[in-house]
């Protein structure tokens, strides 16, 4: 997260700590109101996720494959998976 986006996180909700609620943003609660489920993952090495990573390097792709299949797995989904996001963050 950008120094910014804390800064506002901060000062518009009073949010200091590690935790970052996902609801504050309006297309969340938008999605969540027609029954999407919304997961969010930090990459290997970053945010609060342990280990390190190289751009583009193997493993990635394989973590993100891991990720859809635990999705998948959950009682609460029906099979479709769909990714959102800018970059690695789509």
């Amino acid at each position: 997260m950008k120094w910014w986006e804390k800064a506002y996180l901060w000062v518009r909700y009073g949010i200091t700590g590690p935790v970052f609620d996902q609801m504050i943003y309006d297309e969340n609660r938008y999605l969540l109101s027609h029954g999407y489920a919304i997961v969010v993952a930090d990459m290997r090495g970053t945010g609060a996720s342990f280990g390190t990573q190289m751009p583009f390097m193997l493993k990635v792709g394989q973590d993100g494959k891991e990720l859809v299949d635990w999705i998948e797995s959950q009682e609460w989904c029906d099979g479709n998976v769909g990714m959102l996001g800018l970059s690695y963050r789509g």
